[in-house]
């Protein structure tokens, strides 16, 4: 039986590779899925796109520390510096999408 919930969310893993050649490191985070309607009016193609859609679907993150090891709590300050880095945005939709064709498959 499919339970069909009013605003759902899902954890991912994030998985994202920095410049340099260093090996790949992963976070969770956590989404919120808007409708069908919602989500068709973001252009991914464009980094104005990119923020508007994680500002509206990036709902927490875990699993992250600081430079100094410390950990990190959520906040909207952290979801904007999470943003604000590139290859950590890429990693995050492509997290989200991943999840989405994961669900298409599974059904």
């Amino acid at each position: 039986m499919f339970k069909l919930v009013s605003s759902p969310t899902f954890n991912a893993t994030v998985t994202v590779s920095m410049p340099g050649g260093k090996p790949p490191e992963t976070f969770t985070a956590c989404f919120r899925l808007p409708g069908a309607e919602t989500l068709s009016g973001f252009d991914l193609a464009t980094m104005d796109g990119q923020r508007a859609f994680l500002e509206e679907v990036m709902i927490g993150a875990s699993d992250l520390v600081d430079e100094d090891g410390e950990p990190l709590s959520w906040s909207a300050e952290l979801r904007s510096r999470l943003i604000d880095t590139v290859p950590v945005r890429r990693g995050l939709i492509a997290a989200f999408e991943r999840e989405l064709v994961g669900a298409r498959e599974k059904n």
